[in-house]
C-alpha cells in the first residue's frame, strides 16, 4: 500500500477530496445505479398484469392457446376465458 498524501484545500472554497478518493467515489455510484436499475426493472416485471391474446386456431384437444403480450408466455384453458393467473414463474416440462 502506498502512504496517503494530504493535499492542502484549494483557496477559492470549492470543495475538497483526496487525490486517490475520486476512483472509490465512482465506482460506489456506478454499483449504486446498477442495483437502483436492477431493482426497478424487477419491480417492473412483477407489476405489469398479463394481457392476454387468443390464438384463433383450433385444436382438436378443445383447449385455448393464450398468449400474453407483456411477458411472452403461453397459457391454455378449456372454457375459452384467458387464464385468470400469470403463467411466468411455470417451468417447462421436462420429458
Amino acid at each position: 500500500m502506498s502512504a496517503m498524501k494530504f493535499v492542502s484545500p484549494p483557496e477559492d472554497g470549492a470543495a475538497w477530496v483526496m487525490p486517490e478518493a475520486w476512483l472509490q467515489i465512482a465506482l460506489l455510484a456506478a454499483i449504486a445505479c446498477a442495483l437502483l436499475a436492477l431493482m426497478l426493472r424487477a419491480r417492473r416485471k412483477r407489476a405489469t398484469p398479463c394481457k392476454w391474446r387468443k390464438e384463433n386456431r383450433a385444436r382438436a384437444s378443445g383447449m385455448q392457446r393464450w398468449a400474453c403480450k407483456a411477458c411472452g408466455v403461453d397459457a391454455f384453458t378449456q372454457d375459452g376465458k384467458p387464464p385468470k393467473e400469470c403463467k411466468r414463474g411455470l417451468r417447462e416440462a421436462q420429458l
